[in-house]
Formats: structure tokens, C-alpha cells, sequence
């Protein structure tokens, strides 16, 4: 029987699509082995620690079209583990697939036995405006960064000046093997001669007692925290709290402690989650950030119901690079409290910590339930560098990188309380301010922000803050 002549000429076109096929499959899904991971420069720091951060392990598989997404999310975790101060990925390969991944790290110096020397106020702007040298902070102050090498902390604290203050803290962010769970110890007791005892005209009032201390404040504190992945971090904290002031500042603001109370002592009980997907977190420039906290004053052991105050705060961040040199960011956060009226030593409203509408530096608003809205455009006048100086023989201090960053944002704030418990104007009132700033970033994970705002009443200031604007 004869063969038909072009069942040959079928077999070799089949054959000559299914090479084409196979190529196009094998370019598609080209992958790479991480054969070896090896770490250089990690004198203190565990290796565990870092290959903690490592969004790859040794013996994965992975697509050559992943890898850098995979370097950068690595490279970024090492860095905001704030234990180094550059860290590098590079790799080789051993095969045509088979790669060594190096990753080099220059570690931070983790002693600190440093003297204290701080403002008293709120912040550096509050203090400039009387440059009074006797409302400063000064001592002692011992920290141990990476202690044992296993990003442990222990921090001594002995402060003297406008308020006296002694407190020690010993975290253990990893208890086992799998290195999800952590433990935080810290004992601080703090008394003051000088007290913010009232608020008036959105100005804090304060009370002096050159011969006593009226403030007394005891807090014990442990904490469980739980992070299982890279970015999810909960924690659970019960804090043991006891306040003594005395008969005159008791008279002076009968809700200081609740009813007139001179003592209170109560547990606090604290829920925090965190996700943090920030590019580098003290100056974050893409990413976002989202944190919850439920806070419990008063868990019935004690009667006194002044302490019985529920509130909860969230907050969420957001960043992105617009274009080469220039990028955005924007934030929102609240807080709401379940108590109609809860003692002045525990209530926070606008104007304490960092939440301030800016160009109201100089103003408290108190209160129990704010929300406060930021966003800018900033544009990178430098873009990061690092300057090394020759003549510098430590390695750990001889390299400084430094980024300056133009910005214009604007601000707004809203807190919602009775105006009769503290009488200030700016409650219940929408606050505005905008306003043109430069940002100045360094190694250490240190920031400077030099501001020009103005007000929506038209009332206008420079500030100096030592944070990220969001």
C-alpha cells in the first residue's frame, strides 16, 4: 500500500510548530532556583532575624519576572526593621537557573548611653514662644537596640528637670522558633511639679508647686504581640495605672481625676492592629498604612465608675510616587469615646502628639471625638544620596544619607465635644490650614520639617517638627 506524499510534509510542520510552541512556553515561564542565600555584615544580628524579612527562602522557586518585586519588598522589610542602615541584594548565578542571592547589610550602632536633654511642652514650637529653659527634661538615658542580636530592646530611662521620671522596658519581639509572637515588659513611675490642669481659650492652663509635687503617676504595662506575616501586626496590652494629686490642684479642676478624686487606680486594656505596607516608614514615599485601636479605662475591679471610658481610634495613610521627583500622600484618622465626660488626666483631643491641624501648633482643642484629614505634593529637591566621609574611621558612622523634599499641604480637623466641660472656641468648628514646607531626611531615620501655614481665620506662623508630615 502506498503512502500518501504529503503525510511527510504534515509530520514536519506539526513538528515545526511544536518547537515554536515549546520555546514560546519555556520563555513565558522562565523561572529562576535560589539555590544559596548568603548574609554579609550581620555582626550582632542573628541570621534568623533577617531571613525573618526575606519574602523568598532558600530552595524557591520563582518567576525571573517576579524577582525584582521580590528583591525590593525584601530589601524594604530589612530596612524598617530599623536595625541597619543600608542593606544591598545582589546575586549570581551558578547555572543558566540556579542563583545566589548575597545580601549585605551595614548594621546601626544599638548602645545608647546618651544624656537627656528635652522641651516639656507639647512641642518645639509651644516651647519657643517662651524659650523658658527651666520647662526642659534633662538625665539619662540607656537603650540596647538588637540586644543578643534577636531585635530585642532594653531601655533604662532616669529623667530629671520640669518632671522627675524613672522607667525601664525589656521587649522581646520573637518567643519561639517560628518568630510570630513577642513580649513587652515596662514599669514607669513620673512625678511633677508642673501641671497642665485645665484648658482655656484653646491655651493649656498649668499649675506650679515649688515646694510639692501635685502629680504622681505609676503605670505597669505588659504586652503580647502576634505577627504572622510581613505587614499584619496585632497586639494586646493590660496596663496597671495609679495617679495621686494633690488637694489644690484637686480643687482647681474637680474633673482632673473625675468628682473630685485626689487617687485613682484602675487596668487598662489595649487592642492594636497595624498593616503597614510602607516603602520605608519613618518617611514613607509609596505604600499605605492602616492601624485600629479599641482602648478599655476601667475593667471593674475597682468602683470607682469615673474610670469606666471606652474609645476607639483608627487611622488610615496612603502614598504614591506621581512622577520621577514627585509624589503624593494623604491621611485620615478619628477617634470616638464612648464616655459623655471622663477625667482630664485621660482625655486627648487636637493638639497633643501628632494629631494637630497644622497651623494650629499653638492651640489645644480638647475633647473626646476629632477626625483629622492631611494631603500634600511634595517634589524631591534632592533625591536620596549618601555622602561617605573618609576621615570617619567608624564604618557604622562614616556614610550619611540625606534627601530634602519641597511640599505644599493642607490640613483639616473637626473635634465635637460640650463646649461648658472645656470652654474653647475651636470646638465643634471645622479647622483649616495649608501651607509650604521643606523636609529634611537623614540616616538614623531622623527627619526635620521646616513649615509655613496659615489658618482659616488668617492667622499665620513658621514650625519647626521633627516627624513625617503623614
Amino acid at each position: 500500500m502506498t503512502r500518501p506524499r504529503f503525510i511527510p510534509l504534515l509530520v514536519c510542520l506539526f513538528c515545526f510548530h511544536l518547537s515554536i510552541f515549546s520555546q514560546q512556553l519555556t520563555q513565558s515561564a522562565a523561572y529562576l532556583v535560589i539555590s544559596e542565600v548568603k548574609l554579609e555584615g550581620n555582626k550582632v544580628t542573628k541570621a534568623q532575624i533577617l531571613l525573618r524579612e526575606l519574602a523568598f527562602s532558600e530552595g524557591d522557586t520563582i518567576l525571573t519576572t517576579e524577582w525584582e518585586v521580590i528583591k525590593n519588598t525584601s530589601r524594604n522589610n530589612l530596612l524598617n526593621t530599623s536595625l541597619f542602615n543600608y542593606v544591598t541584594i545582589d546575586t549570581s548565578m551558578l547555572t543558566n537557573i540556579n542563583m545566589r542571592v548575597i545580601i549585605k547589610v551595614e548594621e546601626r550602632w544599638y548602645t545608647w548611653p546618651m544624656p537627656i536633654f528635652e522641651l516639656a511642652d507639647r512641642n518645639f514650637n509651644v516651647w519657643w514662644k517662651s524659650k523658658d529653659l527651666s520647662r526642659t527634661h534633662y538625665g539619662f538615658y540607656l537603650v540596647r537596640d538588637n540586644f543578643r542580636g534577636r531585635k530585642e530592646s532594653l531601655s533604662i530611662r532616669l529623667r530629671l528637670g520640669y518632671s522627675q521620671q524613672f522607667s525601664i522596658s525589656y521587649a522581646i519581639p520573637y518567643l519561639n522558633r517560628k518568630q510570630k509572637s513577642g513580649l513587652r515588659f515596662a514599669y514607669s513611675y513620673t512625678r511633677s511639679r508642673e501641671v497642665n490642669v485645665t484648658s482655656m481659650n484653646n491655651e493649656q492652663v498649668f499649675f506650679k508647686d515649688d515646694t510639692g509635687y501635685p502629680r504622681k503617676h505609676t503605670s505597669t504595662d505588659i504586652v503580647y504581640s502576634l505577627r504572622k506575616g510581613f505587614y499584619n501586626q496585632h497586639a494586646w496590652m493590660l496596663r496597671f495605672n495609679t495617679y495621686d494629686i494633690s488637694d489644690t490642684l484637686a480643687a482647681l479642676n474637680e474633673h482632673y481625676l473625675g468628682e473630685g478624686n485626689k487617687h485613682l487606680s484602675f487596668f487598662t486594656a489595649t487592642y492594636l492592629f497595624k498593616h503597614d505596607r510602607r516603602n520605608f516608614k519613618p518617611y514613607p514615599l509609596a505604600g499605605y498604612y492602616i492601624d485600629f485601636e479599641i482602648v478599655k479605662h476601667g475593667l471593674g475591679f475597682f468602683t470607682n465608675h469615673t474610670t469606666d471610658v471606652l474609645y476607639a481610634t483608627g487611622t488610615v495613610k496612603w502614598f504614591k510616587t506621581l512622577a520621577p521627583r514627585w509624589y503624593t500622600g494623604a491621611s485620615f484618622g478619628a477617634k470616638l469615646s464612648s464616655a459623655k465626660r471622663q477625667p482630664y488626666a485621660l482625655q486627648r483631643g487636637l493638639g497633643y502628639g501628632n494629631a494637630y491641624v497644622r497651623s494650629y501648633e499653638l492651640k489645644v482643642v480638647d475633647g473626646q471625638n476629632f477626625w483629622l484629614a492631611r494631603a500634600n505634593i511634595k517634589f524631591a529637591l534632592v533625591r536620596p544620596m549618601i555622602k561617605k566621609f573618609a576621615f570617619i574611621p567608624a564604618e557604622k558612622f562614616n556614610k550619611i544619607s540625606f534627601a530634602s523634599y519641597l511640599n505644599v499641604f493642607m490640613d483639616a480637623g473637626y473635634l465635637m465635644d460640650k463646649p461648658d466641660y472645656y470652654p474653647n472656641p475651636l470646638q465643634n468648628t471645622i479647622l483649616t490650614g495649608l501651607g509650604l514646607g521643606l523636609d529634611l531626611v537623614t540616616y538614623y531615620d531622623k527627619v526635620m520639617r521646616l513649615e509655613y501655614a496659615v489658618s482659616r481665620f488668617g492667622e499665620a506662623g513658621f514650625f519647626v517638627h521633627f516627624t513625617a508630615p503623614i
